[in-house]
């Protein structure tokens, strides 16, 4: 895996990892400065590169695909407050029955490598839908919803009294809401 910076390509492994995984080039990287100076081009070769398989990722940013008809799809990122962890669920749902849809996000990544940080600071959003493709972020202090943890699945439950949001959780409990407003 390789990153662009100033029209150059370099790896987005450390050092250690690189070797570990390719053992064959502590022949050529001798020092992890000589390392951390080198473009992917540099370590492995122009010619292992032009034939290695290519993948590119145009966005990480948590966003939403509108379908616009005719085998047309525009993807939309959603606010800075959805892009904190990672997003690895998404219930659509009207929640404050104002007949738009609204957004409602959970995640978290803490199945991490050693030297990676798990993410870990998503604590649940909604996002309010205004009709037209927008969604504006709910503050904790407005909505009040709290869904810490390493979040897998959400679902809504409407019971004949109330409505529940649940949150299934990688090696943890199952987290129930209940909603003050109903959700239809």
């Amino acid at each position: 895996m390789g990153y662009h910076q100033d029209g150059k390509l370099y790896p987005v492994n450390d050092f250690m990892k690189s070797m570990q995984q390719n053992p064959g080039l502590r022949d050529t990287i001798l020092t992890n400065n000589g390392f951390s100076i080198s473009t992917l081009y540099d370590i492995y070769g122009e010619g292992n590169l032009n034939k290695a398989l290519h993948y590119k990722i145009h966005t990480l940013a948590t966003s939403y695909i509108e379908n616009k008809g005719n085998g047309k799809f525009e993807l939309t990122p959603l606010d800075i407050p959805a892009q904190i962890s990672n997003v690895n669920a998404i219930l659509i749902q009207d929640i404050d029955l104002d007949s738009f849809k609204d957004l409602v996000l959970a995640g978290n990544l803490y199945a991490m490598e050693p030297e990676t940080t798990r993410d870990d600071a998503g604590i649940g959003l909604w996002l309010r839908g205004d009709g037209n493709g927008y969604f504006t972020p709910v503050p904790l202090s407005e909505s009040g919803l709290y869904i810490p943890g390493d979040v897998r699945y959400l679902e809504f439950v409407k019971t004949r009294n109330e409505s529940l949001l649940f949150s299934a959780k990688n090696n943890d409990y199952v987290q129930s809401i209940r909603l003050i407003q109903p959700v239809d």
